[in-house]
C-alpha cells in the first residue's frame, strides 16, 4: 500500500514540475539564472534623456543567457536587474548617468532599437540575428558581414552611404530608404522578396538576380532605367521621382508580367494614355 501511494506521489510531482516548466518556457517573461554565451550586440546612443527603448528576442531555450549591460560594467548585476525578462516588446531601459554604450548579451535573435539616436551599432558578435530593426537614427557605418542568418533588415532613415549586404543570403525582406547610397549591390540576394531602397542616390539597381521579389519600391532616385523582366513574382512597383524618359517608362510596361492587383506608381505626372492602358490590361493598377 505504502509503494502505491509513493509510485502515485511521483507520478503527481512530475506532472507538476513538467506543467511548471512548459508555462516557464512559453510565457513572455523569464527568470533564471544568466547563462553566458558569448554573444553580445553594443550600441552608441546620443539620446540625452539617459533611455534607451529596444525590443528583444530570442528562441525559449535561449533566453537565460539575455541581458543588457546598464551601467557599462561588462557584468550582468547580481541583482538581476540587467536581466531581459520581457521579449518580442518595446521596453525603456534606464542607464546609469553618464552611460552612452549599451551591450546587449545572449543569443538573440530579433533587435529592434529604431528611434533611439544611435550612432554606432556592432553587430558582429551576434551571428545568430534573424532580424534587425534599427530604423531612425544617426548610422552611418554597418558591418553585416557576420550575420548570414539575417533574414529581415531595416537600416531606413539613416546617414548609410554604403552598404553591403553580400553575405546575407538569407535576407528577405530590406528596408534601407531615406540613406545616401549611390549603389546597392543584390546578386547574392536570391531569396529577397520585398525591397525599398527609396529616397537614396541610385544612378542604377540590379534586380536581375532577385528572382522572388514581389514588392520593389525605388522611388526618388536617379535612375534612368529599371529592368524588371526577370522580376516574375513583382505585383508592386513604385519608381516615380526618377529621370526615366517616357522611352524607358513603356520600355519597363512592356516587360511586366500579368497580374491580379498589380500597383504600378511609374512618374508623378500622369502616364500616356497608351502606357496606361497597356499596364491595365496586364492587370496593373496605374497611380
Amino acid at each position: 500500500m505504502n509503494q502505491r501511494y509513493l509510485y502515485l506521489f511521483i507520478i503527481l510531482f512530475g506532472m507538476v514540475v513538467i506543467g511548471c516548466e512548459s508555462d516557464f518556457i512559453e510565457g513572455v517573461r523569464v527568470d533564471g539564472p544568466v547563462k553566458d554565451t558569448g554573444s553580445v550586440i553594443t550600441m552608441v546612443t546620443q539620446r540625452t534623456d539617459g533611455i534607451i527603448s529596444l525590443s528583444i528576442d530570442a528562441p525559449a531555450h535561449d533566453r537565460f543567457g539575455v541581458w543588457i549591460d546598464l551601467d557599462g560594467d561588462g557584468k550582468c548585476a547580481e541583482d538581476g536587474s540587467e536581466k531581459i525578462t520581457v521579449f518580442n516588446a518595446y521596453q525603456e531601459y534606464t542607464l546609469v548617468a553618464g552611460v552612452k554604450t549599451v551591450a546587449v548579451h545572449g543569443d538573440i535573435s530579433y533587435l529592434g532599437a529604431a528611434s533611439n539616436e544611435l550612432a554606432e551599432i556592432d553587430v558582429s558578435g551576434n551571428t545568430s540575428l534573424t532580424t534587425l530593426n534599427i530604423a531612425l537614427n544617426k548610422i552611418r557605418v554597418i558591418d553585416l558581414s557576420a550575420n548570414t542568418t539575417l533574414e529581415r533588415l531595416d537600416v531606413s532613415d539613416n546617414n548609410i552611404a554604403s552598404l553591403n549586404v553580400s553575405s546575407n543570403k538569407s535576407l528577405e525582406s530590406l528596408w534601407v530608404f531615406n540613406n545616401q547610397l549611390s549603389s546597392l549591390e543584390l546578386s547574392n540576394n536570391s531569396n529577397l522578396a520585398f525591397l525599398d531602397c527609396s529616397g537614396n542616390a541610385l544612378n542604377t539597381l540590379d534586380v536581375s538576380k532577385n528572382a522572388e521579389l514581389v514588392r520593389l519600391l525605388c522611388y526618388n532616385n536617379q535612375l534612368t532605367a529599371l529592368d524588371v523582366e526577370r522580376n516574375i513574382k513583382l505585383s508592386h512597383l513604385w519608381s516615380f521621382g526618377n529621370p526615366m524618359s517616357e522611352t524607358e517608362m513603356e520600355s519597363l510596361i512592356s516587360t511586366l508580367r500579368n497580374v491580379a492587383g498589380g500597383e504600378l506608381w511609374l512618374s508623378i505626372e500622369p502616364l500616356g494614355e497608351a502606357m496606361h492602358a497597356s499596364a491595365a490590361e496586364k492587370g496593373w493598377t496605374v497611380q
